[in-house]
């Protein structure tokens, strides 16, 4: 706005040029205008060229008629807006979903094959397999395993020298939380439950009596997968069929076969021995970046529980931006005013997965849990940033950008008995094996919901 010039003496108070405006102020106004056009113009033509590139992707990818959307360089602003020029003015943000330039991946291939295949939990009344995951996480549970020699990682992963290689998730929670995520949880699709069950039955014979590596049987449970037979897991208890958050659809971009108000246990690999800090820290599979430089297990003097972590978090999927967290691919949410990361029960057990049951046991293993016994809603923007993050990795994530089965839960009898609880109180710690009675348990608990069936249930 501009001001009348009052530097003339005219007894009137106004100068000779009253009401109007400097000319410097002028052209500065006129300058800064023509620029921001300019600026606005390149946008636009940046803009253009980006969509061009992607309709060229295409049409060399053997789809002419392919939208922007479906190809690797596509820009997307975040959170919700599908125009970037009006997200960049409006402060939203864009993404250019591109890999970093192709080189050497020390990781490739160096998942362990041999000597880790799948095997008989039990022969006799002989237990043959060390503790498993996923298992009973709910505070004061303890398993059957004696593994009170091999303590979990209790520090965060990072003070431990672990950084995050892989980042995937099942359909339902593969753990089980009293209360949280159970027998009594819901979705929108509780009916895929018994659908994939007579699968899953089905899988498992197979694998008991098939001669097949772990490799191939994981590749063929992600064609089930894709299929749409994943087994689903537990299902929180959060779910309700009238709250729009958790019904209305989501416009899904990066992610795969995702749903709005359905559980899903994600989980973040951790390793000491992956390839830190690079471009090539996140791998699909998950083992090639666990193992990335396995020759540095002896040397660092560490077991596998101290050198190999998960992270693993209950999230229930809905259509509301206020749980918006965007950096899932960094690990487990620790978010302790609202929650998130507080609640843990950290134990060892083993890798997961359909191809095994209570009968057939995995070999990788005994490695740290840490996992959230509480369930928490996130944004279905917040499943698709992290699936676009997963896109610009190095290495190929695509395996990883769909929902795998949920393995049954851990029997008793191959659940260990070293569990470390967590609970929101200043991260109070509490160890499994060091309550004496269940009077005892019972006074020290946190949580209501829990009392009666730990009562009931704890093992000592």
């Amino acid at each position: 706005m501009c001001r009348a010039d009052k530097s003339s003496s005219s007894g009137d108070g106004e100068g000779s040029g009253g009401g109007g405006c400097s000319p410097t102020i002028t052209y500065i106004f006129g300058f800064c205008t023509v620029a921001f056009m300019a600026s606005t113009i390149a946008l636009a033509v940046v803009y253009n060229q980006e969509k061009d590139k992607a309709a060229a992707a295409a049409q060399r990818a053997g789809d002419p008629g392919a939208s922007a959307a479906t190809t690797d360089t596509t820009t997307l602003p975040w959170p919700g807006s599908d125009d970037p020029i009006k997200a960049a003015i409006e402060g939203g943000y864009g993404m250019s979903i591109a890999r970093p330039p192709p080189g050497e991946n020390p990781c490739a291939g160096m998942k362990l094959t041999e000597g880790f295949e799948n095997h008989q939990c039990k022969v006799g009344d002989v237990v043959q397999a060390l503790e498993q995951a996923g298992a009973n996480v709910t505070l004061g549970y303890s398993g059957g395993i004696n593994a009170t020699g091999r303590i979990p990682i209790t520090e965060p992963y990072w003070k431990e020298g672990l950084c995050p290689v892989n980042v995937h998730w099942h359909l339902g929670a593969e753990h089980y939380s009293k209360g949280e995520f159970d027998e009594n949880g819901s979705g929108p699709s509780s009916y895929r439950r018994q659908l994939s069950a007579a699968a899953t039955k089905d899988d498992a014979d197979t694998h008991a009596h098939a001669d097949a590596s772990a490799h191939a049987v994981e590749e063929a449970q992600g064609e089930r997968d894709l299929a749409g037979n994943a087994r689903l897991g537990f299902q929180c208890n959060l779910y309700s069929s009238t709250d729009p958050k958790y019904n209305e659809p989501y416009d899904w971009n990066h992610c795969i076969g995702m749903e709005v108000g359905q559980t899903y246990e994600v989980h973040w690999p951790h390793s000491h021995l992956g390839d830190c800090e690079t471009v090539n820290q996140y791998q699909t599979p998950f083992y090639d970046g666990v193992f990335c430089n396995v020759g540095l297990l002896g040397p660092s003097g560490r077991t596998t529980w101290e050198a190999i972590g998960v992270h693993s978090q209950v999230f229930v999927i809905v259509n509301d931006e206020t749980k918006y967290y965007p950096d899932l691919i960094k690990g487990m949410v620790v978010d302790p005013p609202n929650g998130l990361g507080v609640e843990l029960t950290k134990y060892t057990g083993s890798t997961t997965g359909t191809s095994r049951n209570n009968e057939i046991c995995s070999k990788y293993a005994p490695i740290t849990w840490h996992v959230d016994r509480t369930c928490h809603e996130v944004s279905a923007s917040s499943f698709d940033k992290m699936c676009a993050d997963m896109k610009t990795q190095r290495d190929d994530m695509s395996d990883d950008l769909y929902a795998h089965g949920a393995r049954e839960l851990v029997a008793d009898f191959i659940a260990a008995n070293n569990q470390v609880f967590e609970t929101g109180s200043g991260g109070r710690k509490m160890r499994g094996g060091a309550l004496k009675s269940k009077k005892e348990l019972g006074e020290m608990l946190d949580h209501a919901v829990n009392k009666a069936y730990i009562a009931e249930n704890f093992q000592y």
